[in-house]
């Protein structure tokens, strides 16, 4: 025997949706997959490395076809972009990884990279380094080179034994973490091939800071819509 107890209203209404705007909804939904797959991603700063300039917590919105555009999983190109210019943000699959890493781009084809007592030298070329404006830091100095100048934190030494002189080849750029002390860059992997390369980091949209004291965390909305390229 049939059941009279009338169909929650609820659900009517979603019923009524998906009839009077079904199609909208479905298009709205493509475009979205579409856009995250090609043209924008996110990424978790989750390390020091790149202070002072991104922050552990920050998230960061990036373009993807800065650098052309690359089926999804895929090394490869479909079609070339732009290279990075130097002192420029990027994200890149880690060598060797298959996790995300954020570099900042010092060399490109066909540069010559030294790094003299710790300081970059481009093309025949030392950077000058003063300290930073602004920090509380003594360690944050301000890296100025010919074409770009940044700030990186020099509070710890690394091994001098990866200060060889590297040419790069006609596919390769070279990278280094704005904080020194950390070496997960071109100084440990040596070289990296642009084909690495996945997106160019826009600006931050969303920064946490967590306590470790009790698992919380703050926002710091000093930090939103910061950009840097």
């Amino acid at each position: 025997m049939p059941s009279n107890k009338p169909r929650s209203s609820w659900i009517d209404r979603v019923q009524a949706l998906l009839r009077d705007h079904g199609e909208p909804l479905v298009l709205v939904l493509v475009v979205a997959v579409l856009l995250r797959l090609f043209v924008w991603t996110s990424y978790y700063v989750g390390s020091h490395a790149m202070e002072p300039t991104l922050l552990k917590g920050d998230f960061i919105l990036g373009f993807t076809s800065s650098f052309g555009f690359r089926l999804p999983g895929s090394s490869h190109f479909l079609t070339q972009g732009q290279l990075p210019r130097r002192g420029e943000l990027v994200v890149l699959q880690c060598p060797h990884s298959d996790d995300l890493c954020l570099k900042r781009v010092v060399g490109l084809p066909g540069d010559r990279i030294e790094l003299v007592k710790q300081r970059l030298m481009i093309n025949n070329v030392l950077c000058n380094y003063e300290k930073a404006t602004g920090s509380q830091k003594n360690s944050v100095l301000e890296e100025k080179c010919p074409e770009f100048h940044h700030q990186i934190d020099m509070s710890k030494d690394w091994d001098p034994i990866s200060t060889q002189v590297v040419v790069l080849k006609p596919d390769q750029i070279y990278l280094l973490n704005d904080a020194r002390g950390d070496v997960s860059d071109s100084r440990t992997w040596g070289p990296v091939s642009k084909n690495n390369l996945r997106a160019k980091p826009l600006v931050v949209w969303m920064s946490l800071a967590w306590n470790s004291s009790d698992s919380g965390f703050q926002f710091r909305w000093d930090r939103l819509f910061q950009s840097w390229n």
